[in-house]
């Protein structure tokens, strides 16, 4: 069943219906309304390609059939919020692609917060993706991707339900994520799983009970001016992750966690003019068989502990770096501490100690 109603200009018609307004279009019972500049106002599919949706008005939809309020089922299609909200109490996506060559932009979106619920989902076949200037409230992830060649930039996640992500990126290659802000407050801000051969710079993850920044098995990644914060966890952590270059990052712990940790045989990773500090941790921490380490002029401080910890590791370089253990940290807690671990070099570094009777540098076995 299809109908459609097109604005006339008066002619050939009576007086009384100069023009019909709205494109009414019906299929077996969906409704899809569009205003006179083609506007959307209703969840539907998006299945005309090389075409840009545009909405129209904000949609409030606790009744969505389907997996997603929009899902984008053609290729080449840009779909713009223009500033407008998307908000249900589902758990299914607010827009969902699986397709080619997908923009979604300018959109304020919030799901539900259990399972699926998703503000932004961009399946594994959705390659060469653009997500900007979009705003996720809080949902079970606020953005999810899962394919590859994609750039996310200026996108707001802020999620405070739990076990709710701000933004996850699983099993991607070749993206570009730029200037992203994600917070959450039960669980991770960012996290970033088999993310391979890509650049992530200058994004913000925020969480005050998890993570800042979590990247698991990522290899090959460049990794620049970051900043992970945790109130109760490691500000940036990497974990099973190999070659990758992280450089002028900030990680910042509070309790429970180093500002900056390799973990779990994260090998082969760069560490250059980075800033790892901790109240209670350590500023930057190497531990696990994170094997084959350089670290060239980072800055590492923790108020109670070590300024870096090297623990169960080997063949680690560390070129002028400044490591600072503070005023509240025990007696005897040395600046550098390594511990049963080998062939670490270290040359030009700074390590200063302020707790009485500490060494700067100490070794154990």
């Amino acid at each position: 069943l299809n109908f459609t109603f097109s604005p006339g200009n008066g002619r050939g018609v009576s007086s009384t219906y100069p023009f019909i307004s709205p494109v009414l279009y019906s299929s077996f019972g969906d409704l899809l309304v569009y205003d006179l500049n083609g506007a959307i106002s209703q969840c539907q599919d998006l299945d005309t390609a090389n075409t840009e949706y545009k909405l129209g008005a904000n949609i409030v939809n606790n009744s969505i059939a389907g997996g997603a309020c929009f899902n984008i089922t053609a290729q080449n299609i840009t779909f713009s919020g223009a500033g407008y909200s998307i908000e249900s109490n589902q758990n299914v996506s607010g827009v969902f692609s699986n397709e080619l060559n997908i923009t979604v932009r300018d959109s304020n979106i919030s799901m539900g917060i259990g399972t699926n619920g998703r503000g932004i989902y961009i399946g594994g076949d959705a390659d060469n993706s653009t997500l900007i200037n979009n705003t996720l409230g809080n949902q079970f992830y606020g953005i999810a991707v899962a394919s590859d060649y994609n750039h996310l930039e200026n996108n707001i996640a802020n999620v405070n339900c739990a076990n709710c992500i701000g933004i996850i990126i699983l099993n991607s290659v070749y993206n570009n994520i730029t200037s992203n802000n994600a917070s959450s407050i039960f669980d991770k801000a960012f996290y970033i799983d088999r993310l391979r051969h890509s650049t992530v710079v200058l994004n913000r993850g925020v969480s005050n009970t998890s993570k800042g920044i979590n990247f698991h098995r990522s290899l090959n990644n460049t990794v620049t001016s970051n900043v992970g914060m945790s109130n109760n966890s490691n500000g940036i952590l990497l974990t099973t992750s190999h070659n990758n270059t992280l450089t002028l990052n900030i990680g910042s712990s509070d309790v429970g966690g180093s500002g900056i940790t390799l973990a779990t045989n994260s090998t082969n990773n760069i560490l250059t003019l980075n800033t790892g500090s901790a109240n209670s941790s350590a500023g930057i921490t190497l531990t696990q068989e994170s094997d084959n380490s350089t670290l060239t002029l980072n800055t590492a401080i923790s108020n109670y502990t070590y300024g870096i910890s090297i623990d169960h590791v080997s063949n680690v370089y560390l070129t002028s770096n400044n490591a600072t253990s503070g005023v509240a940290a025990p007696d005897s807690n040395p600046a550098i501490e390594i511990y049963t671990s080998s062939n670490i070099s270290l040359t030009n570094t700074y390590a200063v100690a302020y707790s009485s009777g500490s060494s700067a540098i100490r070794l154990r076995n």
